[in-house]
Protein backbone atom coordinates (compact mmCIF):
# COMPACT_ATOMS: atom_id res chain seq x y z
CA UNK A 1 0.00 0.00 0.00
CA UNK A 2 1.68 3.27 -1.10
CA UNK A 3 -0.29 6.87 -0.39
CA UNK A 4 -0.39 9.00 -2.77
CA UNK A 5 -0.59 13.15 -2.69
CA UNK A 6 -3.48 14.72 -5.15
CA UNK A 7 -3.82 17.98 -3.21
CA UNK A 8 -1.01 19.19 -0.50
CA UNK A 9 -3.46 18.44 2.80
CA UNK A 10 -4.80 15.09 1.47
CA UNK A 11 -3.36 11.93 1.40
CA UNK A 12 -5.05 8.77 -0.04
CA UNK A 13 -4.07 4.88 -0.31
CA UNK A 14 -3.15 3.63 -3.40
CA UNK A 15 -2.59 -0.67 -3.89
CA UNK A 16 -0.54 -2.16 -6.55
CA UNK A 17 -2.21 -4.58 -8.42
CA UNK A 18 0.14 -6.43 -10.02
CA UNK A 19 -0.88 -8.19 -13.22
CA UNK A 20 -2.57 -11.82 -13.92
CA UNK A 21 1.05 -13.44 -14.94
CA UNK A 22 1.98 -17.21 -14.86
CA UNK A 23 5.26 -18.40 -12.83
CA UNK A 24 7.39 -21.78 -13.51
CA UNK A 25 6.85 -24.11 -10.71
CA UNK A 26 10.10 -25.56 -11.10
CA UNK A 27 13.31 -23.14 -10.57
CA UNK A 28 16.89 -23.41 -10.04
CA UNK A 29 18.98 -21.27 -7.57
CA UNK A 30 16.30 -21.44 -5.08
CA UNK A 31 16.67 -19.52 -1.49
CA UNK A 32 15.15 -20.10 1.69
CA UNK A 33 12.23 -17.64 2.13
CA UNK A 34 11.14 -17.87 6.22
CA UNK A 35 8.40 -16.63 8.04
CA UNK A 36 7.41 -15.81 12.14
CA UNK A 37 9.53 -14.94 14.49
CA UNK A 38 12.63 -16.74 15.38
CA UNK A 39 13.30 -16.60 19.42
CA UNK A 40 16.50 -18.02 21.28
CA UNK A 41 16.49 -21.26 20.74
CA UNK A 42 17.59 -20.15 16.93
CA UNK A 43 14.53 -22.26 15.46
CA UNK A 44 13.19 -21.14 12.67
CA UNK A 45 9.55 -22.24 11.40
CA UNK A 46 8.54 -24.22 8.59
CA UNK A 47 9.67 -22.86 5.36
CA UNK A 48 9.76 -22.63 1.78
CA UNK A 49 12.09 -22.44 -1.42
CA UNK A 50 11.36 -18.89 -2.93
CA UNK A 51 12.64 -17.73 -6.02
CA UNK A 52 15.49 -15.10 -6.33
CA UNK A 53 14.52 -13.59 -9.10
CA UNK A 54 10.69 -12.63 -8.27
CA UNK A 55 9.88 -9.67 -5.57
CA UNK A 56 8.10 -12.46 -2.76
CA UNK A 57 9.62 -11.91 0.14
CA UNK A 58 11.30 -9.01 2.74
CA UNK A 59 15.05 -8.77 3.76
CA UNK A 60 16.59 -10.48 6.58
CA UNK A 61 19.65 -8.54 7.53
CA UNK A 62 22.38 -8.21 10.14
CA UNK A 63 25.95 -6.96 11.05
CA UNK A 64 27.79 -10.17 9.46
CA UNK A 65 25.94 -13.58 8.84
CA UNK A 66 27.46 -15.58 11.49
CA UNK A 67 26.11 -12.72 13.79
CA UNK A 68 24.54 -14.03 16.73
CA UNK A 69 22.38 -11.30 16.58
CA UNK A 70 18.73 -9.99 16.53
CA UNK A 71 18.01 -9.91 12.77
CA UNK A 72 16.20 -6.64 10.93
CA UNK A 73 13.74 -6.05 8.20
CA UNK A 74 14.15 -3.01 6.24
CA UNK A 75 12.05 -1.87 3.81
CA UNK A 76 10.68 1.38 1.71
CA UNK A 77 7.69 0.97 2.48
CA UNK A 78 5.28 -1.09 4.49
CA UNK A 79 4.67 -4.42 2.95
CA UNK A 80 7.25 -4.16 -0.06
CA UNK A 81 8.44 -7.46 -1.61
CA UNK A 82 11.94 -7.69 -2.85
CA UNK A 83 13.97 -9.82 -5.40
CA UNK A 84 17.05 -11.83 -3.39
CA UNK A 85 19.00 -9.27 -4.98
CA UNK A 86 17.07 -6.31 -3.84
CA UNK A 87 17.38 -7.94 -0.26
CA UNK A 88 20.55 -7.53 -0.56
CA UNK A 89 21.03 -4.13 -1.81
CA UNK A 90 18.43 -3.06 1.20
CA UNK A 91 20.82 -4.84 3.61
CA UNK A 92 23.46 -2.64 2.03
CA UNK A 93 22.00 0.03 2.17
CA UNK A 94 21.71 0.19 5.59
CA UNK A 95 25.11 -0.84 6.30
CA UNK A 96 24.27 -4.98 6.99
CA UNK A 97 24.35 -8.50 4.78
CA UNK A 98 21.57 -10.55 3.82
CA UNK A 99 21.72 -13.07 6.73
CA UNK A 100 20.78 -16.48 7.62
CA UNK A 101 19.11 -15.62 10.92
CA UNK A 102 19.65 -16.21 14.65
CA UNK A 103 16.83 -14.72 16.18
CA UNK A 104 13.68 -12.23 15.03
CA UNK A 105 11.70 -10.23 16.88
CA UNK A 106 8.14 -9.01 16.13
CA UNK A 107 9.35 -5.48 18.04
CA UNK A 108 10.35 -2.58 16.12
CA UNK A 109 13.01 -1.75 18.76
CA UNK A 110 14.58 -5.11 17.89
CA UNK A 111 13.77 -5.85 14.66
CA UNK A 112 13.53 -3.05 12.71
CA UNK A 113 10.90 -0.39 11.15
CA UNK A 114 9.38 -3.39 8.39
CA UNK A 115 9.13 -6.33 10.98
CA UNK A 116 4.90 -5.82 11.56
CA UNK A 117 3.59 -8.90 10.32
CA UNK A 118 6.31 -10.80 10.43
CA UNK A 119 4.26 -13.85 12.03
CA UNK A 120 1.72 -14.05 9.12
CA UNK A 121 2.00 -11.21 6.64
CA UNK A 122 4.91 -12.09 4.92
CA UNK A 123 8.07 -14.10 4.47
CA UNK A 124 11.96 -13.20 4.31
CA UNK A 125 14.90 -13.94 2.40
CA UNK A 126 17.72 -15.91 4.53
CA UNK A 127 20.91 -16.41 3.39
CA UNK A 128 20.84 -20.13 2.43
CA UNK A 129 20.65 -22.73 0.31
CA UNK A 130 16.90 -24.46 -0.74
CA UNK A 131 16.64 -27.25 -3.23
CA UNK A 132 13.15 -27.50 -5.33
CA UNK A 133 12.32 -31.41 -5.65
CA UNK A 134 10.10 -33.74 -7.94
CA UNK A 135 8.01 -36.31 -5.80
CA UNK A 136 7.00 -38.63 -8.62
CA UNK A 137 3.93 -41.12 -8.02
CA UNK A 138 4.96 -44.59 -9.58
CA UNK A 139 1.47 -45.61 -10.54
CA UNK A 140 0.17 -42.23 -12.26
CA UNK A 141 3.20 -40.46 -12.95
CA UNK A 142 2.01 -37.25 -11.53
CA UNK A 143 3.96 -35.58 -9.46
CA UNK A 144 4.09 -32.92 -6.42
CA UNK A 145 6.72 -30.40 -5.73
CA UNK A 146 8.88 -30.63 -2.67
CA UNK A 147 11.07 -28.71 -1.13
CA UNK A 148 14.54 -29.03 1.22
CA UNK A 149 16.05 -26.49 3.26
CA UNK A 150 19.65 -25.53 4.51
CA UNK A 151 18.80 -26.41 8.55
CA UNK A 152 18.57 -23.06 10.83
CA UNK A 153 21.42 -22.49 13.67
CA UNK A 154 19.44 -25.37 16.00
CA UNK A 155 20.20 -27.95 13.01
CA UNK A 156 16.21 -27.81 12.18
CA UNK A 157 14.89 -27.78 8.76
CA UNK A 158 11.14 -27.48 8.56
CA UNK A 159 9.45 -26.86 5.55
CA UNK A 160 5.73 -25.90 5.27
CA UNK A 161 3.21 -28.88 4.75
CA UNK A 162 2.21 -28.83 1.27
CA UNK A 163 6.22 -28.96 0.41
CA UNK A 164 7.27 -31.62 2.86
CA UNK A 165 8.21 -34.85 1.45
CA UNK A 166 4.52 -36.32 2.52
CA UNK A 167 2.80 -33.85 0.65
CA UNK A 168 -0.36 -35.54 -1.77
CA UNK A 169 -0.62 -32.36 -4.40
CA UNK A 170 -0.08 -34.08 -7.19
CA UNK A 171 -0.66 -32.57 -10.45
CA UNK A 172 -1.02 -34.06 -14.40
CA UNK A 173 2.67 -33.77 -15.87
CA UNK A 174 3.49 -34.24 -19.22
CA UNK A 175 6.64 -36.81 -19.49
CA UNK A 176 9.01 -36.38 -22.43
CA UNK A 177 8.18 -39.16 -24.52
CA UNK A 178 5.46 -40.31 -21.62
CA UNK A 179 8.73 -41.78 -20.11
CA UNK A 180 8.77 -41.91 -16.43
CA UNK A 181 10.35 -43.65 -13.09
CA UNK A 182 7.11 -45.73 -12.46
CA UNK A 183 7.99 -48.49 -9.99
CA UNK A 184 10.80 -49.10 -7.19
CA UNK A 185 13.49 -50.49 -9.38
CA UNK A 186 13.43 -47.68 -11.39
CA UNK A 187 14.49 -44.97 -8.81
CA UNK A 188 16.89 -47.73 -7.40
CA UNK A 189 18.63 -47.18 -11.25
CA UNK A 190 18.60 -43.58 -10.31
CA UNK A 191 20.23 -43.84 -7.19
CA UNK A 192 22.54 -46.39 -8.79
CA UNK A 193 23.49 -43.94 -11.77
CA UNK A 194 24.36 -40.57 -9.69
CA UNK A 195 21.29 -39.28 -9.56
CA UNK A 196 20.05 -37.49 -5.92
CA UNK A 197 16.77 -39.78 -5.34
CA UNK A 198 15.15 -41.39 -2.40
CA UNK A 199 12.48 -43.75 -2.19
CA UNK A 200 9.65 -42.33 -0.26
CA UNK A 201 6.95 -44.83 1.64
CA UNK A 202 7.86 -47.38 -1.72
CA UNK A 203 5.35 -45.65 -3.86
CA UNK A 204 7.28 -42.54 -4.67
CA UNK A 205 10.43 -41.03 -5.09
CA UNK A 206 11.99 -37.77 -4.33
CA UNK A 207 14.22 -36.11 -6.87
CA UNK A 208 16.19 -33.20 -6.93
CA UNK A 209 15.65 -30.99 -10.16
CA UNK A 210 17.35 -28.80 -13.08
CA UNK A 211 15.60 -26.79 -15.40
CA UNK A 212 16.67 -26.22 -18.71
CA UNK A 213 14.95 -23.67 -20.69
CA UNK A 214 15.18 -22.83 -24.71
CA UNK A 215 13.47 -20.93 -27.30
CA UNK A 216 11.16 -22.50 -29.05
CA UNK A 217 11.41 -20.66 -32.71
CA UNK A 218 14.63 -19.55 -33.57
CA UNK A 219 12.77 -17.59 -36.28
CA UNK A 220 9.58 -16.13 -37.39
CA UNK A 221 7.81 -16.08 -40.87
CA UNK A 222 4.10 -16.30 -42.29
CA UNK A 223 4.52 -20.38 -42.70
CA UNK A 224 3.47 -19.52 -38.61
CA UNK A 225 0.15 -19.88 -37.88
CA UNK A 226 -2.02 -18.86 -34.73
CA UNK A 227 -3.34 -22.31 -34.02
CA UNK A 228 0.42 -22.78 -33.95
CA UNK A 229 1.73 -20.55 -31.46
CA UNK A 230 -1.07 -21.70 -29.20
CA UNK A 231 -0.22 -25.31 -29.25
CA UNK A 232 3.48 -25.11 -28.83
CA UNK A 233 4.17 -21.80 -26.85
CA UNK A 234 3.10 -23.15 -23.02
CA UNK A 235 4.03 -20.33 -21.18
CA UNK A 236 2.43 -16.65 -20.78
CA UNK A 237 4.28 -12.95 -20.52
CA UNK A 238 3.66 -9.98 -19.25
CA UNK A 239 2.07 -7.66 -22.45
CA UNK A 240 5.43 -5.75 -23.39
CA UNK A 241 4.27 -2.31 -22.88
CA UNK A 242 4.21 -2.64 -19.34
CA UNK A 243 8.05 -2.58 -19.68
CA UNK A 244 10.28 0.46 -19.97
CA UNK A 245 10.11 2.49 -23.07
CA UNK A 246 12.84 0.87 -25.64
CA UNK A 247 13.08 -2.99 -24.16
CA UNK A 248 10.95 -4.25 -26.31
CA UNK A 249 10.49 -3.65 -30.23
CA UNK A 250 7.55 -4.73 -32.86
CA UNK A 251 8.08 -7.14 -35.65
CA UNK A 252 6.14 -7.29 -38.52
CA UNK A 253 7.15 -11.01 -39.12
CA UNK A 254 4.19 -11.67 -41.26
CA UNK A 255 2.15 -13.97 -39.15
CA UNK A 256 -1.39 -12.75 -39.94
CA UNK A 257 -2.98 -11.80 -36.39
CA UNK A 258 0.26 -11.59 -34.84
CA UNK A 259 2.70 -9.26 -33.67
CA UNK A 260 6.41 -10.18 -32.55
CA UNK A 261 8.03 -8.76 -29.69
CA UNK A 262 12.04 -9.14 -29.33
CA UNK A 263 14.62 -7.25 -27.12
CA UNK A 264 17.10 -7.40 -30.13
CA UNK A 265 17.22 -9.19 -33.35
CA UNK A 266 14.81 -9.31 -36.29
CA UNK A 267 12.91 -12.28 -36.96
CA UNK A 268 15.48 -14.46 -38.19
CA UNK A 269 16.58 -14.20 -34.45
CA UNK A 270 14.50 -14.73 -32.09
CA UNK A 271 15.94 -15.42 -28.54
CA UNK A 272 13.55 -17.10 -25.47
CA UNK A 273 12.52 -13.81 -24.15
CA UNK A 274 10.93 -13.23 -27.29
CA UNK A 275 7.23 -12.69 -27.26
CA UNK A 276 3.66 -13.32 -29.76
CA UNK A 277 1.22 -11.26 -29.18
CA UNK A 278 -2.25 -12.17 -30.56
CA UNK A 279 -6.14 -12.54 -30.04
CA UNK A 280 -7.82 -15.85 -30.23
CA UNK A 281 -11.81 -16.00 -29.60
CA UNK A 282 -11.84 -12.33 -28.35
CA UNK A 283 -9.16 -13.01 -26.30
CA UNK A 284 -5.66 -11.74 -25.89
CA UNK A 285 -2.67 -13.25 -25.38
CA UNK A 286 0.98 -12.73 -24.59
CA UNK A 287 3.24 -16.06 -25.08
CA UNK A 288 6.59 -16.28 -24.67
CA UNK A 289 9.01 -17.70 -27.05
CA UNK A 290 10.59 -20.01 -24.33
CA UNK A 291 10.36 -24.01 -23.42
CA UNK A 292 11.08 -24.51 -19.82
CA UNK A 293 12.11 -28.20 -19.10
CA UNK A 294 12.57 -30.22 -15.70
CA UNK A 295 15.00 -32.56 -15.49
CA UNK A 296 16.09 -34.96 -12.80
CA UNK A 297 19.49 -34.21 -11.39
CA UNK A 298 22.68 -36.86 -12.47
CA UNK A 299 20.05 -38.19 -15.13
CA UNK A 300 19.91 -38.37 -18.15
CA UNK A 301 16.70 -40.59 -18.54
CA UNK A 302 13.37 -38.06 -17.51
CA UNK A 303 12.50 -34.94 -18.07
CA UNK A 304 9.03 -33.42 -18.55
CA UNK A 305 7.49 -29.98 -19.28
CA UNK A 306 7.56 -27.32 -16.11
CA UNK A 307 4.09 -27.14 -15.25
CA UNK A 308 3.19 -23.26 -15.17
CA UNK A 309 0.82 -21.63 -12.35
CA UNK A 310 -0.28 -18.20 -11.19
CA UNK A 311 -0.25 -18.83 -6.95
CA UNK A 312 3.36 -18.30 -5.78
CA UNK A 313 3.62 -20.41 -2.39
CA UNK A 314 5.61 -18.02 -1.02
CA UNK A 315 3.44 -14.77 -1.37
CA UNK A 316 0.10 -15.90 -2.54
CA UNK A 317 -2.91 -14.12 -3.41
CA UNK A 318 -6.56 -14.47 -3.22
CA UNK A 319 -6.72 -12.80 -7.14
CA UNK A 320 -4.11 -15.07 -8.42
CA UNK A 321 -6.72 -18.02 -7.37
CA UNK A 322 -9.15 -16.47 -9.49
CA UNK A 323 -6.68 -16.27 -12.36
CA UNK A 324 -5.77 -20.03 -11.59
CA UNK A 325 -9.69 -20.88 -11.75
CA UNK A 326 -10.35 -18.53 -14.65
CA UNK A 327 -7.52 -19.95 -17.11
CA UNK A 328 -8.58 -23.49 -16.30
CA UNK A 329 -11.68 -22.49 -17.22
CA UNK A 330 -10.85 -21.65 -20.60
CA UNK A 331 -8.57 -24.16 -21.51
Amino acid sequence: MVYCSLHPSRHLPDEYVRQPCVELSFFDNAKKATQGEIKSSNIIGPSFCGNPNLSIATPMCASSDSSQTISKIYCHYQGERVTYAGAEALCAANGALQSHPWEVRESRSKSGPCVDGVNSSFHSWANAWCSVQVKIDFESGYTAIVNEVEPDHAGAAQVEPQVSPDTLNFFKTYWTDGIYPSDMNACLNLIAGGASCVVHEGKYCICDTTVVDSAVFASADSSMSIDQLLTDLRTGAVDPSTFDSGTYYSLNCGIEGVTVYSKSGDCSSLASDSIFALTNKSKAYFLKNMHSTVHISGSNDYSFRNPVQFINLVDPEVRDMHYEVDAVLDS
